[in-house]
């Protein structure tokens, strides 16, 4: 009796075959993506805080403590985790401010630790007579 079982084609698997190694590489990309959206958020809050921590400590008025405190307090309202381990140094001296926020970007993959720092200066407010220029 001839076997009446239907021929089985020559690419029977190969889809799964293709799944397999194409699967890993789109997660990759797709956890790439996200890694350095994770990482663009931390620089976004670290540059905010320099850029209002450089606004205080401009006024004429105002002290690397002001500053400082305007960074911190900004970090806090909008960091929601994004950086991780936020330091803020503020330097003033009597003609320009400089405000520099430093961190890492939280990571999606173990043992991957992106730095993150922005820097942010201007000179300090102060008023001119008319003959001066």
């Amino acid at each position: 009796m001839p076997d009446r079982r239907p021929p089985v084609p020559r690419d029977a698997g190969a889809v799964v075959a293709e799944l397999a190694v194409v699967f890993p590489a789109l997660l990759l990309i797709l956890l790439g993506v996200f890694q350095f959206a994770a990482w663009y958020l931390a620089g976004e809050v670290a540059l905010g805080a320099a850029q209002e921590g450089a606004r205080a400590a401009r006024l004429r008025t105002g002290t690397e403590a002001d500053g400082r405190a305007s960074a911190w307090r900004f970090i806090e309202q909008t960091n929601g985790g994004h950086l991780l381990a936020p330091q803020v140094r503020v330097e003033r001296g009597p003609d320009d401010v400089r405000v520099e926020v430093t961190g890492r970007a939280a990571s999606l993959l173990p043992g991957l630790s992106l730095p993150v720092r922005h820097t942010s200066a201007g000179e300090v407010e102060r008023f001119r007579g008319e003959d001066e220029g």
